[in-house]
């Protein structure tokens, strides 16, 4: 399931038992200078910000669900990933996600409330969950990412699409931030690696099922790669297009070409 009401940052690192101080103002500011450089589009409205408890970000992906997928939309994905073997007969979907989820996500931009939180125990991360969220509230502000809500109850598959492009683009400004973030927060480098291999381990290890897996990978690496094919070939206006214009369904993410081509996605009826 994805929680399409809100866009996040699954952490590549480990919380810390102790973390240091963090002067949240101070550091968004640096982080959205950077940002407005780097994508070079202004921020029209302050973003508010707020660091919370990882029991308060379960609270809070709980409630986002409900509200965006509502009761009867979590149970009919239930029964369809029932039908599909994927889940147990007697499994409650929002209650998988939320376990093998919630204590991944070092933080997550919420576009119904115009804000940001960043989990308390991941501080040491400032700089990465920042410029990862800040863009998520920089795309609010010149594409409406409320418009998820309205794809959610549409159609699912094309909802999910957009979900996937706003991460994968969020994922690729975030990456080119990175030397410029290191020069302006020294006391907190972003950490770069290899995140193909760094998120499977996260999500191996917190047990979430397969295709829950797949989802988020998509998300955060094959849509970058998406979104980064289409920079190198049409500069930050043909990513603007595509985030005006997300690919109808998910198909077209994991088949480029068929996006190139402007082949449309079939209705399939169960």
């Amino acid at each position: 399931m994805t929680c399409r009401g809100v866009v996040f940052l699954l952490t590549l690192g480990a919380a810390d038992a102790d973390p240091p101080p963090l002067d949240l103002e101070a550091t968004c500011r640096k982080v959205q200078d950077v940002l407005a450089q780097v994508r070079g589009l202004p921020w029209r409205e302050p973003v508010l910000s707020e660091v919370v408890t990882l029991d308060r970000l379960r609270e809070l992906l709980s409630e986002e669900i409900r509200r965006t997928s509502g009761e009867e939309g979590i149970a009919r994905e239930e029964k369809s990933l029932r039908r599909l073997g994927l889940i147990a007969p007697d499994a409650s979907l929002l209650a998988l996600y939320l376990d093998a989820m919630a204590p991944q996500v070092a933080g997550l931009y919420l576009p119904s409330q115009g804000r940001f939180v960043m989990v308390d125990a991941y501080r040491s991360l400032a700089g990465q969950i920042l410029a990862h969220e800040l863009q998520h509230a920089m795309q609010d502000q010149h594409v409406d990412l409320d418009r998820l809500d309205a794809m959610s109850e549409e159609n699912a598959d094309r909802a999910t699409a957009f979900h996937a492009v706003i991460e994968g683009e969020a994922e690729f400004v975030a990456g080119l931030c990175l030397p410029r973030l290191a020069e302006v927060l020294p006391q907190d480098p972003p950490r770069a690696g290899e995140v193909y291999q760094m998120l499977t381990a996260v999500l191996v290890s917190s047990g979430a099922p397969d295709f829950m897996m797949e989802d988020a990978l998509v998300s955060y690496v094959g849509c970058k790669m998406l979104v980064a094919s289409v920079h190198e070939q049409g500069g930050w206006e043909a990513v603007d297009r595509l985030l005006r214009e997300p690919p109808p369904s998910t198909e077209q993410i994991l088949h480029p070409d068929k996006r190139a081509s402007g082949e449309p996605p079939r209705e399939v009826s169960l």
